[in-house]
């Protein structure tokens, strides 16, 4: 529903409590009150209350149609911003995610740059794991021999049973 157009005499409920019901349900739907009433400051309390446009019986349906046809069109154009403002949005988080994806990876180059030894190196791969929320095992091999390093520390007999695994079928 886009719009509501209601008298302010109803069965039951008068126009104003059925607008301040609506707007409490769902701000986005606009109501139209129409009343025999020509009050200007009747018309500002309602439009204060929420309602889109005020309409004073006997009225034609020309302006009805105009006063309903601005509704409709500024109702659309709101559906079209709402649209561009969730893609937007939407770009924002994904440049953010992937800023923070990037500073991570430039701090991870960082340490792998600044590391003096092999034990500095592994500590710093494993670190990088873990700016990706990741957990795993480093095996580095130098001509100083090979070093283990895990999330946990050092590596457990499973991952160097692994690594080596690896290691023998030549995929490291």
């Amino acid at each position: 529903i886009d719009i509501v157009l209601t008298d302010l005499k109803l069965p039951g409920m008068n126009g104003i409590e059925l607008l301040e019901v609506i707007k409490r349900r769902n701000p986005r739907i606009e109501v139209v009150i129409m009343t025999g009433y020509s009050s200007v400051h009747s018309a500002v309390q309602d439009m204060k209350l929420g309602a889109a446009d005020y309409i004073v019986k006997p009225f034609s349906a020309l302006e009805l149609e105009a006063k309903l046809r601005r509704l409709i069109e500024a109702s659309s154009e709101r559906r079209r911003l709402d649209g561009q403002v969730r893609d937007a949005s939407s770009a924002a988080m994904t440049a953010m995610v992937s800023m923070s994806e990037m500073g991570a990876l430039l701090e991870v180059i960082k340490q792998l740059g600044a590391a003096g030894s092999m034990a500095e190196l592994a500590d710093a791969l494993v670190a990088g794991l873990r700016l990706y929320g990741l957990q795993g095992c480093v095996q580095l091999r130098a001509g100083a021999g090979v070093l283990n390093r895990s999330s946990d520390g050092d590596a457990s007999p499973l991952e160097l049973s692994v690594l080596e695994h690896l290691a023998g079928m030549g995929r490291m």
